[in-house]
């Protein structure tokens, strides 16, 4: 208790601090780390790509188009277009493609 300065005492509220039991706390923090590695172990290869797939750097496996699953942290997946045609015009243009393409 404190006195102000006409003599009077002065009465502070005790606050409360709500506490977290330490097991929530606990189980708050695994969820989150749980989340993490399931949203990081699926990986989604589109129809005109396949993945390749390096676990520390090495070669491991390839994957198919569609949702697929990997180890989090430790394997890398890259994609390869692979259905794709890629073309370079090297002394011409195309004017329009199609079945009967014009050049220029």
């Amino acid at each position: 208790m404190a006195q102000s300065s006409f003599g009077d005492e002065i009465k502070f509220p005790k606050i409360q601090i709500p506490r977290f039991p330490t097991g929530t706390i606990r189980w708050v923090i695994i969820g989150i780390i749980s989340l993490i590695v399931a949203l990081s172990s699926f990986y989604t290869i589109d129809p005109e790509e396949i993945g390749v797939v390096m676990r520390f750097g090495k070669f491991v496996r390839t994957t198919d188009p569609g949702l697929n699953m990997k180890i989090p942290f430790m394997e890398r997946v890259i994609k390869v277009p692979i259905q794709r045609q890629l073309k370079q015009e090297f002394g011409f243009q195309t004017v329009r493609a199609g079945v009967r393409s014009e050049f220029s």
